[in-house]
């Protein structure tokens, strides 16, 4: 779900309840009203707070990403093997602006996580990767160092994957960043992809800011 428009007449469109909004919304939720009126609350929500912080003359978009539930196969998917997700009407919202630089800066409306930012280039490896092989292992020791420090486990990592990994693969192409508020109703940490709504999402961000025509299977396999 995208749609790039000033951030003060998205603001207007969901407050008021634009005819068109609405229909696009009940396409994606239903037409249960008390369900979409809550997202549509928080549609709002997201953009007052980016409104707030980042000012009030950007043209920006929103991306949602729903939860899953495997009923079978959970974490095989990535090595080939079979799995039954289904997704939940629980999501992570992402509104956003591009940048003209490298820049990632995304503040997380759940205060126990708060804003993350970093450049893009300040995060890449020091030598070209050009196979999985080596991407495997410059990861893997990425983890083993941020374990060994005590930081593996901040959500920071969850918005750099995509894009550092975009860089990786699109060398030539200079990836621009962005700016964003998210929101996520995804409870954590019982198997619903809560961190993987959010690599999802930035997923859907970097290829559209940065004009990169993908595949759904190479979506897929990217993230």
């Amino acid at each position: 779900m995208t749609g790039k428009k000033n951030i003060n007449e998205w603001i207007e469109l969901i407050q008021r309840k634009d005819a068109y909004l609405i229909s696009r919304l009940e396409s994606i939720y239903g037409l249960d009203r008390t369900f979409l009126g809550e997202r549509l609350n928080t549609f709002l929500k997201v953009a007052v707070e980016f409104r707030k912080i980042f000012g009030k003359d950007k043209e920006i978009s929103f991306i949602r990403v729903p939860g899953r539930l495997n009923i079978m196969g959970m974490h095989i998917d990535h090595r080939g093997g079979f799995v039954n997700p289904i997704a939940i009407n629980k999501e992570a919202i992402l509104c956003y602006a591009h940048r003209n630089d490298d820049l990632i800066q995304v503040h997380n409306l759940d205060i126990s996580y708060g804003e993350r930012m970093f450049n893009i280039g300040d995060e890449l490896p020091p030598n070209k990767i050009d196979t999985t092989k080596g991407w495997l292992a410059w990861t893997q020791g990425q983890t083993d160092s941020r374990r060994q420090e005590g930081i593996d486990n901040d959500w920071v990592n969850k918005l750099k994957a995509i894009p550092i990994y975009l860089q990786v693969i699109y060398p030539d192409k200079k990836l621009l960043g962005f700016e964003g508020v998210l929101d996520s109703n995804i409870p954590t940490g019982i198997g619903l992809s809560s961190s993987s709504a959010i690599v999802v999402a930035i997923m859907e961000v970097m290829i559209d800011i940065n004009h990169i025509s993908v595949t759904d299977d190479e979506f897929v396999n990217y993230c």
